[in-house]
């Protein structure tokens, strides 16, 4: 068996075993968004292990700019696992990931995600992650309440340099952030082509104090509303923001919004909004790859999370 990293070329035997892993399509529109076209596209983290011209298994991590105390680490998310049929427990997942971080180790600080409920184990016995916190899913029902919207909520179409001011002050007040500077965001939202989102700023006197990006989605006849990322200076801007959401929300026959995010401090404007834990977790792992940084990472307080910051959302 040879491992190696990926080459160019390779995306269309990636494609057709994971049809045959999963039993459904991966498009290339969408891998090539994920792994070529990101804004860290200098750095490409896809190990394949081959049986001769065989695609035996895949691992991959999509490279994401972490900030912690305001300082720019390199960091990954925990992506697609898959092994064709024919090569079943051989280990295969667990050398590829092995080799894949320690390979990287120099240029590799920091490796998290949300695996399912079948694979987070063996992150953790395996492969050195620690499970920081079961995050609850938070869910809340759409009522017929009227929400006086705020003048100062409007809807934007792409991400410009203001973003990146808001960002600037956002990366002081959490410890450790994933980037939502302008170029990510407008990869991560706007470049998106599976979903479709609609982003929410709030703008007072030319400045971005907050926004919210959100979609919709019709599941088992039940239209439901998630609120994917969210980021406000101050539980007033936040406030207005969910205001603003449930009002499009309802506008759209929305019945149940989801969301989740990890600032307790502002906590308690969801439950103004009678968020609830809906009994749906995702278990979140982080990986320390290098000595750069210290035992701080595995604090779940320290950290601010959406569902923007995985891949399933």
């Amino acid at each position: 068996m040879d491992f190696r990293q990926y080459a160019a070329g390779d995306e269309k035997y990636i494609l057709d075993v994971f049809e045959r892993a999963f039993g459904r399509k991966l498009s290339m529109d969408y891998w090539k968004w994920r792994y070529i076209d990101s804004p860290n596209k200098d750095i490409t983290l896809i190990n394949l292990a081959w049986d001769e011209n065989n695609l035996a298994a895949h691992y991959a991590l999509s490279p994401i700019s972490l900030f912690v105390n305001g300082t720019k680490y390199n960091a990954a998310l925990s992506m697609t696992t898959f092994t064709h049929p024919n090569y079943f427990k051989r280990g295969l997942f667990t050398k590829l990931a092995e080799k894949l971080y320690l390979d990287n180790m120099d240029s590799l600080d920091v490796v998290f995600g949300v695996p399912n409920d079948n694979s987070v184990n063996g992150f953790i016995r395996k492969l050195g992650f620690s499970l920081i916190k079961e995050i609850p899913m938070l869910e809340s029902k759409i009522s017929n309440e009227k929400y006086n919207v705020s003048d100062k909520c409007t809807f934007v179409y792409e991400f410009d340099k203001k973003f990146d001011e808001l960002f600037l002050f956002i990366t002081n007040k959490y410890k450790i952030i994933a980037s939502r500077d302008s170029k990510y965001l407008n990869w991560r939202f706007i470049d998106n082509p599976n979903n479709k989102y609609q982003v929410i700023a709030y703008i007072d006197a030319d400045k971005i104090l907050g926004y919210a990006v959100i979609k919709t989605y019709d599941s088992n006849s039940e239209r439901i509303g998630d609120i994917v990322d969210l980021i406000a200076i101050n539980a007033s801007v936040l406030k207005q923001l969910i205001k603003f959401c449930f009002d499009l929300f309802q506008s759209k026959n929305v019945l149940k919004v989801n969301t989740w995010f990890s600032d307790n401090e502002l906590m308690s404007v969801l439950k103004e909004f009678n968020f609830e834990e809906s009994g749906l977790y995702f278990h979140f792992i982080v990986k320390n790859n290098s000595e750069k940084l210290n035992d701080g990472l595995l604090d779940f307080n320290n950290w601010y999370l959406t569902m923007s910051d995985i891949d399933i959302f």
